[in-house]
């Protein structure tokens, strides 16, 4: 999905009514496997798609949010007081929001996992912990931004590094010497990107359908994204590049 002039364009597939975006002015969107929240200027978020687990039951009186995050079955929200709200299938407590939760900057939503980028630098992890997904490392003091994938999770470093932790398979933990100066990071099923400040992108990770072979076109990147098997890069000039599995029409970008 894309936001252009505040109008939603989505694609893939659209078998809980994921794409079927509603009308109005975005400022920002979210998409899981069978669900999609938007972000509207007034700070509404508005759901679409499966409601099997309440994932699209916004919280009565939800306003003034400046952020929103995805998982398998479950919604998150950050409001513009740095409080976090999450909603839908709580099976492994992810939308249980520690009660010690500090001013939060950031948010990003896994598989069954939350994480949360407070302000002074730190993060915070809850809900399934099985791979240590929510076992922060020690030594990460302080991140500038965070991502979640199904089992992993990642941070930038004010250094521009990239640390991972959680589920090390298919080379999830095996950062690319290339990966420095990053300025951002998102997480798939089981592969990751990284944006430079230069506006490359580096991947890594489970290559089974070609998620992390980068095209040549993906130069000048200001945004990236990435689906469970599909990776996506939103370019200076306003196009979007995608590469990966296209079983849906997931990576035909319209």
């Amino acid at each position: 999905m894309v936001i252009r002039n505040g109008v939603i364009t989505a694609w893939g597939s659209n078998s809980y009514g994921q794409i079927t975006a509603p009308s109005g002015s975005f400022v920002a969107v979210a998409a899981a496997q069978n669900h999609s929240l938007g972000l509207k200027a007034d700070g509404s978020v508005v759901g679409w798609g499966d409601n099997d687990y309440l994932q699209l039951d916004i919280p009565f009186g939800l306003n003034n949010v400046v952020a929103i995050a995805t998982g398998n079955d479950f919604s998150l929200a950050l409001k513009e007081n740095k409080s976090v709200i999450g909603w839908g299938e709580n099976y492994a407590n992810q939308i249980s929001i520690p009660s010690t939760l500090l001013p939060v900057n950031a948010i990003a939503a896994g598989g069954m996992h939350s994480l949360a980028l407070q302000s002074d630098g730190s993060v915070v992890g809850w809900g399934d912990d099985s791979y240590g997904q929510v076992t922060i490392p020690s030594g990460l003091t302080a991140a500038k931004a965070i991502a979640a994938g199904l089992n992993h999770s990642l941070a930038v470093t004010e250094g521009g590094s990239v640390i991972t932790w959680g589920n090390s398979a298919f080379g999830l933990s095996s950062v690319p010497a290339s990966a420095v100066n990053v300025v951002m990071v998102a997480a798939g099923a089981n592969h990751s990107l990284a944006l430079l400040a230069n506006g490359t992108v580096v991947a890594w990770g489970s290559n089974s359908a070609g998620q992390v072979t980068v095209p040549a076109t993906v130069v000048d990147a200001v945004a990236i994204a990435a689906g469970a098997n599909h990776s996506m890069a939103l370019l200076a000039n306003g196009t979007v590049v995608a590469w990966g599995s296209n079983s849906a029409g997931q990576t035909t970008v319209p």
